[in-house]
Order: structure tokens, then sequence, then C-alpha cells
């Protein structure tokens, strides 16, 4: 996200600013978390998943109890066998954050397929050596996550079927 915001400045945020930036949009996200609604069919597709096989981890970098309010908050929680929020330094690269939530997983890292929605998660996706699918919900420029090499889907119900070929 540091990239995303280093680029609406027009010049490399510092490290201070960077944290009083994510710290102010994390603010406004706690503040208007209740008016918001999870993506379109992303309830259909979760009871699809959750009667299928396969385990559903959620990682975020959305502080930890941030994340497990608004899982509680849309009624989602009990889809995810492991939900993991941001617990240390607010910020900073998806990547580390993944390589400890695949190690809590213990599962084989070809087994696992991630979808997300920005650049941070792609390139956590690449560095860390998993499979992953982005869908394209405007939070960044369809060519920039095309950029990635990775498969784009239009919606959240899309990213999954391809995840799961």
């Amino acid at each position: 996200m540091k990239k995303f915001y280093d680029q609406i400045a027009g010049r490399d945020i510092g490290h201070d600013d960077w944290t009083r930036i994510d710290g102010l949009f994390h603010e406004r996200y706690h503040a208007m978390v209740g008016d918001a609604s999870l993506a379109s069919g992303a309830d259909e597709v979760l009871a699809e998943l959750d009667a299928g096989p396969n385990e559903q981890p959620l990682l975020s970098m959305a502080p930890q109890d941030e994340l497990l309010m608004a899982l509680e908050l849309f009624g989602v929680s009990g889809y995810f066998s492991l939900a993991k929020g941001n617990t240390g330094t607010p910020g900073g690269f998806k990547a580390n954050h993944l390589a400890s939530h695949l190690e809590r997983l213990e599962t084989d890292k070809s087994r696992v397929t991630m979808i997300g929605d920005t650049i941070d998660d792609g390139d956590a996706a690449i560095e860390n050596g998993i499979a992953c699918v982005l869908f394209d919900d405007g939070s960044h420029h369809r060519h920039d996550l095309e950029a990635l090499g990775l498969p784009i889907a239009d919606s959240l119900a899309e990213a999954v079927e391809v995840a799961l070929r």
C-alpha cells in the first residue's frame, strides 16, 4: 500500500509520514466499516467454499482487533479456519506476514492459492512461492495488476472459480 500512496503523493513517503497516513486510514476505516458491505456475491462464495473440503484461512494487513470486529459485524467469522490481522508495526509489506501465516497453516505451499486485490497481495504470493489470483475491485488500476503476470478476475466469485481449477 505504501507504493500506492507514494504514487498518489508523487514522491517516496518517509517512515514517519507513512506511519501517520496508515494510522489515519485505519482510524477512518474503523469509523466507517459499519457503512460498508461485503463484495458482491461474497456470502454465496463463502458458503459454497465452507461446504467444500478445503480450509479458508484469511490474512489481512488490518489490525487484528479491527479484522475480527469486521468479520463478526458482517457475520462471516465462522467461514475462516484462521483469521490473522496485523499485530505488529502498522503498514509494511504483506510478504513477511504471509510467510508467518503459511507457517501457521502447516500445509504444503503447492496446495495454497491466495486470492487478493492489491499489488502487495500479488507481490507477497510471488515472494512466498504460492499461487495467486487477483480480482479487480478498483483499489488498483487493472493494468498495474496485470503487470504482475498473475491471473486477474472481474469478481470474487470468478477469482474463486479460477483458484479452484
